[in-house]
C-alpha cells in the first residue's frame, strides 16, 4: 500500500491524498499568439514562451480522466499558457523554470471544480465538456473536444446558456512512444503565484504543423478568455494515454 505525502481537507469535509494519482486520455494542440496580450494574461512573475519576436504559443488540451484519486471519473479542457520564471533581457531561459500558466479550465463535475479550486487555485468552471475519438474516411482516427457553457450559477461557474463556447478537432498521432517528466502549472491561488508539479508517464504522440488541427471559437466566456490572447494558427499537436501524480505544490516565492 502506498502511503500519500499529504491529505487535503475540502470545505466540503472530504478528504483528498496527495499526489493526486491520475489516469487520462489527453487530446491537444499548440497555437501560435500575440506575445502581447499573452503577457496580460499571466502574473508578472512569469514570461510566456516565444516562438517569434511578437509571437508566443497556447497550447488547448482535452483531458478525460479514467481515474482521479477517488473522485468519479470527469472531463476537462485546459487552455495553458507556456511560460518561464527566468529570462535574460525579457527573453525566457529554457534551463529550468518552465512551466504552463492555467488561464481557463472548465470541467464536468462540481467536485473537481471544488477541488482544483481549493487545493491548487485552478481556474475551474462546470462546463458540458465532450471528449470523443472517431474514425475518419482515410482509415484514421480524428479526436473531437466540445464545451458547451451551461448557465449555471454557483461560484466559479461559466454561467452560459448551453450553447457551444469552443469546438477542437485534432488528428490521432502515429507512433506513441513512452515519455516520462514533471511538468509545472502554474495557478494564484489566494493572491499567490503557486506552482504545482505534475510528474507524467505514458505513451504520447507528437506530430508539427497545423494541417490536422482545427479549433472553432463560438460565443461565452470560455471563447472570449481564448480570443483575448489572439491566438493564431496551429503549430502542432499530440494525443496519448497517460498516468499523473498531481502533488500538493506550493507558493512561488
Amino acid at each position: 500500500m502506498t502511503l500519500p505525502d499529504h491529505t487535503a481537507t475540502l470545505s466540503t469535509g472530504r478528504r483528498v491524498d496527495l499526489p493526486l494519482r491520475c489516469e487520462a486520455d489527453v487530446v491537444g494542440a499548440l497555437f501560435s499568439a500575440d506575445q502581447r496580450s499573452l503577457r496580460g494574461a499571466v502574473p508578472e512573475a512569469l514570461t510566456p514562451v516565444r516562438v517569434g519576436p511578437r509571437r508566443g504559443v497556447v497550447v488547448v488540451v482535452g483531458v478525460s480522466y479514467s481515474q482521479a484519486g477517488d473522485f468519479d471519473p470527469y472531463d476537462e479542457l485546459a487552455v495553458i499558457v507556456p511560460v518561464a520564471r527566468r529570462t535574460v533581457a525579457g527573453v525566457p531561459r529554457l534551463d529550468g523554470g518552465l512551466g504552463g500558466y492555467v488561464v481557463s479550465l472548465p470541467v464536468t463535475t462540481e467536485e473537481s471544480r471544488r477541488m482544483g479550486r481549493e487545493i491548487w487555485g485552478y481556474p475551474k468552471t462546470v462546463a458540458d465538456v465532450e471528449i470523443r475519438r472517431e474514425s475518419v474516411a482515410d482509415g484514421g482516427d480524428e479526436w473531437h473536444v466540445d464545451v458547451r457553457e451551461g448557465g449555471r450559477d454557483d461560484d466559479g461557474c461559466d454561467g452560459g446558456d448551453g450553447t457551444l463556447a469552443l469546438s477542437l478537432s485534432v488528428r490521432e498521432t502515429g507512433r506513441r512512444p513512452t515519455r516520462e517528466g514533471t511538468l509545472d502549472s502554474y495557478t494564484v491561488k489566494e493572491d499567490r503565484l503557486w506552482r504545482t508539479p505534475v510528474d507524467v508517464l505514458g505513451p504520447v504522440g507528437l506530430g508539427l504543423g497545423g494541417k490536422n488541427v482545427s479549433l472553432s471559437l463560438e460565443r461565452g466566456r470560455l471563447a472570449e478568455d481564448v480570443r483575448r490572447l489572439d491566438v493564431g494558427r496551429p503549430l502542432g499537436r499530440f494525443t496519448g494515454r497517460v498516468r499523473a501524480h498531481v502533488q500538493a505544490g506550493s507558493a512561488v516565492e
